[in-house]
């Protein structure tokens, strides 16, 4: 088996570690209704909104998915191509600060207010906290490489008492970015850093510059990113498998 200890394994934190999916849905929904958004909370809304997670990246972005929702309730989000979400995006450059700043506030009164209702809306996918345990002892370290807010990130690993550094928004929201922190301050070479991400849009870039990227399957995305991933060289991983398929990365 090869030897991984000089390795440092960067892990996306939203789509690999947690499923934080239903916590986006109601910090968000909060925040679009302050925002000025018009948009009955509904399960079959819900249900829509949870479909089309695979189209953020970043927090900014679900207020998209509720503006699609508003105009279109019966919108296919499964139809809706990354590059016309993007479009879409920049029509409303203006819009997306003020519900940021609101989606950010609403997380972090409901965290204040009600840490055990905020902890049942999410959780970490099976398994992957036995791996980071296990893979702890025997790569160089595990870094979180996320978009998501560091507060956030920190206060769910504290809950199940895993402790890791954390590369978050507050930084940057570019991963590549985050990488070169990485290989900076670790002393690394890219090639020694393993990057699991469940965005082809942060794995990409990333093996681009050298970083040996793997696809989380599990995360939101969709069988066409999984095309994507592997006519791009990017191994696809499970998490049935994930102890032995890191060992293929290197």
């Amino acid at each position: 088996m090869p030897n991984i200890k000089n390795y440092i394994i960067a892990l996306d934190f939203d789509g690999v570690i947690w499923d934080s999916a239903l916590e986006n849905w109601e910090t968000g929904y909060k925040a679009y209704i302050k925002a000025g958004g018009i948009l009955t909370y509904q399960d079959k809304i819900k249900k829509k909104f949870l479909r089309g997670r695979f189209l953020c990246r970043i927090g900014e972005d679900f207020y998209l998915l509720f503006k699609m929702l508003e105009d279109n309730p019966k919108i296919k989000f499964l139809e809706i191509k990354r590059e016309d979400f993007l479009k879409l995006k920049e029509k409303y450059l203006k819009e997306l600060p003020k519900f940021t700043k609101y989606f950010y506030q609403e997380r972090e009164k409901q965290v204040k207010e009600d840490f055990k209702s905020w902890m049942n809306l999410q959780g970490p996918y099976p398994g992957i906290l036995k791996f980071i345990r296990i893979f702890q002892k025997k790569c160089k370290k595990i870094i979180i490489s996320t978009a998501k807010d560091w507060s956030s990130a920190v206060k769910l690993l504290n809950h199940y008492k895993i402790k890791l550094e954390i590369i978050s928004r507050e930084f940057n929201l570019d991963k590549n970015k985050h990488l070169n922190l990485i290989k900076e301050k670790e002393k690394v070479d890219f090639s020694q850093i393993i990057f699991i991400d469940d965005s082809l849009e942060n794995l990409i870039p990333a093996k681009k510059i050298g970083v040996k990227s793997a696809f989380a399957s599990w995360g939101y995305n969709t069988l066409l990113d999984k095309k994507l991933a592997s006519e791009n060289k990017i191994p696809i991983l499970n998490l049935k498998n994930l102890n032995k398929q890191i060992f293929k990365l290197i």
